[in-house]
């Protein structure tokens, strides 16, 4: 998913700065700076299959671009169980991707 964010960047830069295609080194150090400032994934963790994919992500982008918007474990005394309330969510402005795992089988 990161990797269609990024191209779509590219594109947006390829557009709206009139970049020639051919130019990648003025391309790439926009999207540099894209992904520095602007990529966020924010994960809404309800229980063990979305805390192991935002560990994931952490693993393959790194932490500044992963943001927990609300933890289950967080209200549950430290287990998995109710899901914060929505009020309480802290999203990102204009997040890459947002991902919620509403089937949550490892803890029933």
């Amino acid at each position: 998913m990161v990797g269609i964010w990024v191209e779509r960047r590219r594109q947006k830069l390829i557009k709206d700065l009139g970049i020639p295609a051919d130019r990648e080194n003025r391309i790439l150090e926009g999207l540099r700076q894209a992904v520095e400032t602007e990529l966020k994934i924010d994960y809404v963790v309800t229980g063990s299959w979305s805390n192991k994919a935002r560990q994931e992500a952490t693993r393959l982008i790194g932490k500044e671009h992963v943001n927990v918007v609300a933890g289950a474990r967080d209200i549950n005394e430290r287990k998995f169980g109710k899901i914060p309330e929505e009020k309480d969510w802290k999203l990102s402005n204009n997040p890459a991707m947002a991902y919620y795992c509403d089937n949550e089988t490892v803890g029933g």
